[in-house]
């Protein structure tokens, strides 16, 4: 405990960090949408490239696709945390990724926009597709089990 200036007395501030409201993990079937909307993100953002350069579409599409897709293959990989919390190491992770294969093309002097998206953006849907075909095969838990006859 420590004193408070002003105040005289001894007094302790307690801060609640769990909040109950939010949840532990997130379902599994939350997780199969997410891969999904990812995959979709992906294919939008490929086929936006054939759009024009100035389009404020191809821009939006683009930079979410950056922002999300290969961070969130890593992520859906853990499969623990809060959905925020996983979102948000998502971005971070893409933001990693992004900048690294950038630079990577810039130091060779190859840089080209769709090569950039299809060396990040193949391998973080082949990892999203290997995601869902093993939450495919695994038991799922947010399914509850068929009734039992009664003997």
């Amino acid at each position: 405990m420590s004193s408070l200036p002003g105040g005289g007395g001894t007094e302790s501030v307690h801060v609640n960090l769990v909040d109950p409201d939010i949840p532990a993990a997130m379902t599994a079937q939350a997780r199969r949408r997410m891969d999904v909307g990812v995959i979709m993100l992906a294919v939008v953002a490929l086929a936006s490239t054939q759009l024009e350069a100035g389009s404020p579409v191809r821009a939006l599409v683009v930079l979410a696709a950056f922002l999300l897709v290969p961070g969130w293959a890593l992520v859906s990989l853990l499969n623990s945390g809060p959905p925020a919390a996983m979102l948000g190491l998502a971005i971070g992770l893409s933001l990693a990724i992004d900048v690294a294969g950038s630079l990577v093309l810039v130091w060779t002097e190859r840089f080209e926009v769709l090569s950039l998206g299809l060396i990040l953006g193949t391998p973080s849907v082949m990892l999203l597709i290997g995601d869902l075909v093993l939450q495919s095969r695994s038991p799922r838990a947010d399914v509850p089990a068929p009734p039992q006859a009664a003997g």
